[in-house]
């Protein structure tokens, strides 16, 4: 059986290739005359020329037999010898196979591949597609009876000259079927294909978009008033199916198009790769519609008309913020080259509040803006439309009732002037808020506000929040304020009030850093654009080392200037009043400027307070006493508010009572004169100067020092790296008794003994120079000769008084007496 079926196949192949050698032997024998009749009727219908390379039988089209043209060529009507309508490499026109043998041929169907397709309607002048000629009465209508065109491959360009609207594109495959006729047709397209570019106006409006169009292609030539018009069509773009139509009418072109019910989520994404709109954080779900008519003519402006709506759509933003039930309708117009965006609708409810809201802008390229807006979102879902990416974990109701209006000449560079003219009203709640700064490790807690908006200015009834251990309350006017949020150089100018029970800066100053330490940075280079007048009163404040309460004054910021003015605090046990200025002008190098008084300070905590003042000459653990001080300081510092010690001017009045010096290192060099444990800790009941600090040294005028150590007067420098020029007044007696008291042993008799001190006691003086840790000790030898010389001069006024008589004046001697007193001057170690 098996066999039967297999011989039976074998005849039916053999017998069909029989069949089709014998078509195509028919077919060959046939060619001239076959292709003498398309080729006459084709010119009977064609009023442009038409170049073919070649032409050929073929059945390459089975079981259609066809008439096969090799590189076919038409510029079109109206056309240069440059212009192209039509290229194929291959066309067919296909028809029966029985044809071949008959003398009724009639072409079906024509195929054409691998081309250039460029379709022009002129500003001035007929469509290049019309190459048909006016009388067609010659032609046999049992030729050309088409049915179906079809195209594969080929390059496409469509220009509008009267819309100036160009296409460019590639057809994959495109399929023509219905009744072709050169004067009245009607034919449905389906195909698919990818446009390259939509242009309007040089603008480009779609770029590299796959889709597949459906639609019927209707023409009346045959008329004065010819038409043309696309019906019934649909473009399927990605997953999206968008109804359109078209008409054509002489120089008047309408497109019709419309999306019902789309995909809201595909459409934004259809949006940002088309660049028509993008949004960095917002993405939108849910279902929406577009209807869009554009009426295009000749010497005339386009008219648009794009009405839009949601329902029920999602809208979702950064830290995976949302509000739901989002809908909204509104229309979009353009007319007389003016355009209209009216959104009458928009509405959409958060976790436990609503918004909802109008906008009109009339005419997009010098806009008048009018928007009404009411909320009582959550902080978090503000978000949503003001993405500030540097918060996190905000809770809190912001209750917004605002109106604004203003007029513009482009959205695309608003002017700063033109913000100050905008007409804002409403006011401004703020419930609870609270959100977090990344990487910071401070929140900003209970924000409650009640604000005010007035044009370009924001009144502040109230204004509370707590960050870290920082409560601030302030009120006041905040001007300017849109214009400082939109552009970098504008002013905000601030007139408030502000009062504080607890105010710790590094809750405000602290960089993003998890935890501070010695290299966080500060910085105020904010205060170049602002204008402040403030009232302060804080009960309690800390910065770093530095404690004080009752702290009320004046702080005035204008031009990149800080200034404090009126200050009166409480602290390092003390009262201080003053004013200090800081100058930002520069922002490679602030300048610092104070004046301050102080009463019953703690001279240890003052130290302690401002990390000794950026020197390590003498340092808090050095130094203890209350003190009474008038300071004039003058230096530069960085950006960071690190001070820059080479540049420290200081002029000070300075008094000092029940004063104690501790490990004082130029007092511990003087251990060939004392004890080193009494040296360690030298009491004093008072001392008054006036030092200074210029070129990093601190100079110290001419004083005496009462210890229980040592008498001695002191006079010099010390340098910030630590280098001496000390001059030191010494008692004889202090120096003679100590030396001794150093270098014998303890006697049984020591405790009987008393060490009698005069007033007339003569002094020794001694230089210090070098360093703190390796001082060089000599006599002074030129305050020596001047002490002696002196005390000469006193001694003998005594015995003119005892003695009442006149002795010859004696001439001085300004040669200086010079000599060593231990003679120690030539030892080695210089001692």
């Amino acid at each position: 059986m098996k066999k039967k079926i297999f011989r039976l196949l074998i005849w039916a192949l053999g017998l069909f290739l029989l069949l089709i050698i014998a078509f195509a032997a028919v077919l060959y024998a046939n060619r001239d005359r076959i292709q003498s009749v398309v080729l006459t009727e084709a010119n009977k219908l064609l009023d442009v020329p038409v170049d073919v390379e070649d032409i050929d039988v073929s059945l390459r089209k089975f079981p259609y037999a066809s008439l096969k043209f090799t590189n076919v060529y038409c510029r079109g009507a109206q056309a240069s010898e440059q212009d192209t309508l039509l290229y194929a490499k291959e066309m067919y026109f296909e028809f029966d196979l029985w044809n071949a043998i008959s003398d009724d041929l009639s072409i079906r169907q024509i195929s054409l591949s691998d081309g250039t397709l460029h379709i022009l309607r002129p500003t001035n002048g007929k469509p290049n597609y019309e190459i048909w000629k006016k009388d067609t009465s010659s032609s046999s209508s049992s030729v050309f009876t088409l049915e179906q065109v079809n195209f594969k491959n080929f390059k496409a360009l469509q220009t509008e000259g009267s819309a100036n609207l160009v296409t460019r594109g590639h057809i994959s495959s495109l399929t023509l079927k219905g009744t072709f006729t050169p004067k009245k047709f009607s034919i449905t397209n389906e195909g698919e294909l990818k446009i390259h570019s939509l242009s309007y106006n040089d603008s480009t409006y779609i770029s590299q978009l796959n889709a597949r169009p459906y639609f019927t292609l209707s023409g009346n030539l045959d008329s004065s008033e010819q038409s043309l018009s696309i019906t019934n069509g649909v473009l399927k773009l990605d997953n999206q199916n968008i109804s359109f139509s078209t008409s054509i009418v002489e120089e008047k072109t309408t497109i019709k198009a419309s999306l019902s019910n789309g995909n809201l989520k595909e459409l934004q994404a259809l949006a940002k790769q088309q660049s028509w709109y993008s949004h960095p954080t917002i993405t939108i779900t849910g279902r929406g519609s577009v209807d869009f008519t554009g009426i295009f003519e000749t010497n005339q402006k386009p008219h648009l008309n794009v009405a839009f709506s949601t329902k029920d759509a999602l809208l979702t933003g950064i830290q995976k913020s949302s509000i739901s039930k989002v809908n909204s309708r509104g229309v979009y117009t353009l007319k007389n080259n003016r355009d209209h965006l009216h959104i009458s609708k928009f509405s959409a409810e958060g976790k436990t509040g609503k918004i909802s809201g109008t906008l009109d802008i009339n005419d997009l390229t010098q806009p008048g803006i009018i928007l009404n807006l009411k909320s009582d979102l959550d902080i978090s879902e503000w978000l949503i439309f003001v993405p500030i990416d540097t918060i996190t974990e905000a809770s809190g109701k912001a209750i917004v009732d605002l109106h604004f209006e203003n007029k513009f000449k482009s959205l695309t560079n608003i002017k700063p002037e033109e913000l100050k003219r905008a007409k804002a009203s409403g006011k401004l709640g703020l419930e609870n808020i609270s959100f977090a700064f990344k990487g910071a490790d401070k929140k900003i807690e209970n924000l409650n506000g009640n604000l005010a908006f007035a044009g370009n200015d924001l009144r502040v009834n109230s204004f509370s929040f707590k960050t870290g251990q920082s409560d601030i309350f302030l009120e006041g006017t905040f001007a300017n304020v849109l214009n400082f949020i939109y552009f970098k150089d504008q002013r905000l100018r601030i007139d408030t009030r502000v009062r504080s029970k607890e105010l710790n800066m590094e809750d405000f100053l602290l960089g993003t850093s998890k935890s501070k330490n010695e290299d966080d940075d500060y910085d105020v280079s904010f205060v170049k654009n602002l204008d402040l007048d403030l009232d302060l009163k804080v009960d309690k404040f800390h910065f770093e080392n530095f404690d004080a309460t009752g702290i009320q004054g004046q702080l005035q910021v204008k031009g990149g200037v800080i200034k404090g003015k009126d200050i009166l605090l409480n602290a390092n046990d003390g009262s201080y009043n003053g004013q200090f200025t800081i100058d930002t002008r520069n922002p490679q190098m602030y300048t610092l400027a104070a004046s301050l008084n102080g009463k019953s300070i703690d001279i240890h905590k003052l130290f302690e307070s401002f990390k000794n003042f950026g020197q390590t000459v003498i340092a808090s653990d050095n130094l203890y006493g209350t003190a009474n001080l008038s300071v004039q300081y003058l230096s530069k510092m960085a950006p960071s508010l690190e001070i820059d010690i080479s540049t420290i001017e200081m002029t000070s009045n300075l008094e000092i009572q029940n004063g104690n010096l501790k490990n004082f290192d130029p007092l511990l060099a003087l251990s060939d004169f004392a004890s080193i444990d009494e040296l360690r800790d030298v009491h004093f009941a008072k001392l008054e100067n006036n030092i200074s600090i210029r070129n990093s040294q601190i100079i110290i005028p001419k004083m005496n020092i009462s210890s229980n150590v040592l008498d001695m007067g002191i006079e010099g420098s010390h340098g910030f790296d630590n280098t001496i020029d000390y001059s030191i007044r010494l008692k004889l007696s202090d120096v003679l008794f100590n030396s001794r008291k150093k270098k014998r042993k303890q006697s049984e008799f020591d405790s009987h003994l008393t060490v009698v001190e005069g007033d007339d006691d003569p002094n020794i003086y001694i230089k210090m120079t070098g360093s703190v840790d390796d001082p060089s000790i000599t006599l002074d030898r030129k305050n020596i000769s001047k002490s002696i010389n002196q005390d000469l001069k006193d001694q003998k006024q005594e015995l003119k008084q005892i003695f009442q008589k006149e002795e010859p004046e004696t001439k001085e001697d300004n040669s200086g007496i010079q000599f060593d007193l231990f003679g120690e001057e030539d030892d080695e170690d210089g001692k």
